[in-house]
This record gives structure tokens, C-alpha cells and sequence, in this order.
């Protein structure tokens, strides 16, 4: 009986670690404020969060807007977020958690990606894939995945793991190019 794990952290053993590399903002979940990024947030249970980020700035408040979107993390599942907020609402980076994915086969998960831009580009491993109807199914394993399309800056998410029976919805938002 002492070798048995404890129950309350085998069900909380969910985080989300958020990310923005070239800003400050400042982190609210369901309404709580957790300080400000980057960090990782642990110990959660099972459940859907509502995420707001704050660009911390000395700009006036109605330069950057915040950024809120809504998660829903299953028992011993990580999401990440890596989002740059910029000016009259627009959004660079990306965030992905996982579902489970019951109708897959053994060694087998999905992948299903949404992008603020229409036709985007999608790279996974440095090939070219057409996704049918946004969501493919892949072996499972890591996999480098690249984002992009003319006049935009590409967003490149580096070794993230697709799991047997698992699906990886992966939510991306490309910044325009500005242009002369």
C-alpha cells in the first residue's frame, strides 16, 4: 500500500506552459490571475479553461487588445501556448492540447490544425501535406511542424508528439508581413 501513488496528484497532474518570447503578458485562467508569462502552470485537473492574455505595456489599453480563448484539457495532458499579442488585434504563435481520439488504430494519432488564415502552407518534417477536411492521421512520434503562407510570417513549432490515439489540435495564428 505505501508504493501506491497519491490520488489527488495522479488527477491533477495536468499544466499548461505559456509562452510569449517577445513580450510580456499577463495570465488569467478562469478568471484567476497566475502572474505573467513565461511559465507553467501544473497541478491541474481535468476540465475546460477560459485562457486571457494581457500584453503588459505602458501603451494606452486600447493599443493591444487582450487574447482569450478556451481549452479543454483531459486528466495527465499537457497544452502549450506561445502567443505574441500585437497591436489592433493581431495574434502571432500558436496554442495545442490533446483529445483522446478512441476510433484510431494502435500506433496511429491525428493531427488537426486551424489557422486565422485561409489555405495555409503545411509542413510536417520539412514535407508539403494537404490536410482533408483540416484533420490527418500520422504513426505516431515527434514531428517539426512550419505554418505559413505568402505575405505572412511563417510560425514553426519545433518536436511536438503525436500520440497513439490521441488527436493534437493545433490552433495557429500568422502575423502579416509588413510591407513598404
Amino acid at each position: 500500500m505505501s508504493r501506491l501513488p497519491i490520488l489527488k496528484d495522479f488527477h491533477t497532474n495536468t499544466s499548461i506552459e505559456i509562452l510569449s518570447n517577445n513580450s510580456i503578458s499577463q495570465i488569467y485562467i478562469n478568471g484567476k490571475d497566475y502572474g505573467v508569462t513565461n511559465q507553467t502552470i501544473r497541478n491541474l485537473p481535468a476540465g475546460q479553461y477560459n485562457i486571457q492574455l494581457v500584453r503588459v505595456s505602458n501603451q494606452e489599453n486600447t493599443f493591444y487588445k487582450p487574447f482569450e480563448f478556451t481549452l479543454k484539457l483531459e486528466k495527465n495532458s499537457e497544452a502549450f501556448v506561445n502567443i505574441e499579442i500585437g497591436p489592433n488585434n493581431l495574434i502571432s504563435g500558436y496554442y495545442l492540447y490533446y483529445i483522446p481520439q478512441s476510433s484510431l488504430a494502435e500506433k496511429k494519432g491525428s493531427i488537426s490544425i486551424f489557422s486565422n488564415v485561409t489555405d495555409p502552407y503545411i509542413m510536417l518534417n520539412d514535407e508539403y501535406i494537404k490536410m482533408a477536411d483540416g484533420i490527418t492521421v500520422l504513426d505516431e512520434g515527434n514531428y517539426s511542424i512550419e505554418i505559413k503562407k505568402d505575405g505572412y510570417e511563417p510560425v514553426k513549432i519545433p518536436a511536438t508528439k503525436v500520440s497513439s490515439k490521441n488527436n493534437l489540435n493545433l490552433y495557429v495564428f500568422l502575423f502579416p508581413k509588413p510591407t513598404l
